[in-house]
């Protein structure tokens, strides 16, 4: 499971992202991927056991609990459409 997480400007995760791993028991396979296009604010994060749709749940409200973090949304991966062929 991938996940977006949109940070406050002030929060102290952007200059840290992997510590958002350290700041609760349940995100402790939390890695930090990448940032989101040029967005500075928005970092990609990979949860690779979160196949369980329970553990899922708590990862994200964990995450929505923690100071410095306005949004977390799933990113789900989609297949790209074909043009049409003339």
């Amino acid at each position: 499971m991938e996940l977006a997480v949109t940070l406050a400007g002030t929060s102290s995760f952007l200059s840290n992202p992997s510590s958002i791993a350290h700041a609760h028991p349940a995100l402790h396979d939390l890695q930090y991927s990448r940032q989101a296009g040029e967005l500075k604010d928005v970092l990609v994060f990979m949860v690779p056991s979160a196949s369980d749709p329970a553990v899922k749940r708590e990862v994200v409200q964990v995450l929505q609990g923690l100071e410095g973090i306005i949004r977390v949304d799933e990113l789900v991966p989609r297949r790209r459409a074909k043009r049409d062929e003339f």
